[in-house]
C-alpha cells in the first residue's frame, strides 16, 4: 500500500463518520452534533 492510499483510504474513513453523524442530526431532529470533527451541514447559516 502506498502512502496516497493510506491517505485516501483514511479520507474515506472520516468521509463515512460524516455522514453518519449528518444521519443522527436528522434522526435526532438536532441543528449541530458536537464533536472534534466538523460535520459539513451541522452549521446554520447567518439566515436562518
Amino acid at each position: 500500500m502506498t502512502q496516497g492510499d493510506i491517505i485516501i483510504s483514511r479520507l474515506m474513513f472520516f468521509h463515512g463518520i460524516a455522514d453518519i453523524a449528518q444521519l443522527a442530526e436528522r434522526i435526532l431532529g438536532k441543528n449541530e452534533v458536537t464533536g472534534p470533527i466538523p460535520v459539513v451541514g451541522s452549521r446554520q447559516s447567518a439566515n436562518g
